[in-house]
């Protein structure tokens, strides 16, 4: 909905990630698996480079390939779409810093620091965060037709809890490590929240000329 607005002032908008979510799982991970060894092959200095990144928090085998496409999917879009104004990731480095982390080797705030370095200069990265009651959010999830996230696997409420309060943490933690970013209230209507993310990013770019 932010990005259909935007397209009306006339910006260049790129959702990879609304795109992928909508993509039937078998594709999903056929892709990820043909654009993991794509990447390897073409990038292979800048794929070692994010495995290092990926080892050193715990990672081996096939969750560390997961990892290194996962991480590096997002790298890429930044670095290599010259033609968008701007691109919309629902979670993207932040999620990909908490997913490393989870191991517990190195903190997701780290990780953020480590992979907004991997970002070229050209890109500006804006953070906003929807700030979202847990209850809402498992209420939410259950509306949802997938279940594929790590909370929605587990069995109990009481190891759903402790998962939520593990995120959380792990986002505060990012949060502080933030050299920008805006944090929003998401306990309103859809169309409220919307016009909020619309204007602030309407604000990012009136004041930041770099973008």
């Amino acid at each position: 909905m932010v990005a259909q607005t935007l397209r009306k002032d006339g910006m260049i908008v790129c959702e990879p990630s609304y795109y992928t979510d909508h993509e039937c799982k078998i594709i999903k991970q056929i892709k990820k698996a043909l654009f993991g060894c794509t990447w390897f092959c073409i990038h292979n200095s800048s794929f070692y480079k994010i495995k290092k990144i990926v080892n050193n928090n715990g990672y081996n085998g096939l969750e560390c390939f997961t990892q290194i496409v996962n991480v590096i999917k997002k790298i890429s879009v930044y670095n290599n779409e010259k033609d968008c104004d701007i691109i919309i990731w629902d979670q993207g480095l932040i999620q990909a810093a908490i997913s490393l982390s989870i191991k517990g080797k190195i903190s997701a705030s780290e990780n953020y620091r480590i992979l907004l370095s991997h970002v070229h200069n050209s890109a500006t990265i804006f953070p906003i965060l929807i700030n979202i009651d847990e209850r809402i959010a498992l209420k939410r999830m259950s509306m949802r037709q997938s279940n594929d996230s790590r909370i929605e696997k587990l069995s109990t409420q009481k190891l759903k809890d402790e998962m939520l309060l593990s995120f959380q943490t792990s986002i505060n933690s990012v949060k502080s490590a933030m050299p920008n970013g805006i944090v929003i209230d998401g306990k309103n209507d859809i169309e409220f929240i919307t016009d909020n993310v619309y204007r602030t990013i309407v604000n990012v770019l009136k004041y930041n000329k770099s973008w």
